[in-house]
């Protein structure tokens, strides 16, 4: 490690800045905020209710785009695998920060999402971006139900051929 250096290259001043960005990320996976509880809505108007996802093993929060193409190729791979998913105990929900509502109401209809498929508001938007830094889509979030600890932040993406032993690994 960086801090195994001889004393005098640990002076240099790339040496200190690659020390400092260690412990920023250090800091940001050791003091990473739980999921929060957020109310974002599917498509009846239901509220999502993390409350009642509690007795699985794990939650994979799908963060995704109707404008991203990657989104649109990955999750209906992912949606392929939601049986399977299930009978391991693990929920899966479907989030997306869109503004545009009738474009993401068209992309749930035609990738096929389901009741599962929530459109955040702006806060839990806001506090997923920033405490989770989801810059792109789709993201794969692997939550502890019962804890809301981040056990992964970026979980395995599910068009690869080891996914779901991944997720098997991981409970």
């Amino acid at each position: 490690t960086l801090s195994n250096l001889d004393p005098s290259i640990q002076n240099h001043p790339l040496v200190k800045a690659a020390l400092a960005k260690v412990d920023e990320v250090k800091d940001f996976y050791e003091n990473m905020p739980i999921f929060p509880d957020i109310t974002p809505r599917n498509l009846k108007g239901d509220s999502l209710k993390l409350a009642e996802l509690q007795n699985k093993k794990m939650i994979i929060v799908a963060m995704w785009s109707s404008k991203g193409k990657n989104s649109k190729m990955d999750l209906p791979v992912l949606l392929k695998k939601e049986s399977e998913l299930n009978n391991l105990g693990v929920a899966v929900v479907y989030l997306t920060d869109d503004n545009d509502y009738d474009r993401w109401q068209k992309a749930n209809e035609s990738i096929g999402m389901g009741p599962n498929s929530y459109l955040l508001n702006v806060t839990d938007r806001d506090f997923i971006h920033d405490s989770y830094n989801v810059s792109s889509t789709p993201r794969y979030i692997w939550v502890n139900p019962k804890s809301r600890t981040i056990v992964e932040l970026s979980g395995a993406d599910p068009t690869l051929g080891n996914f779901m032993q991944r997720v098997k690994d991981q409970l």
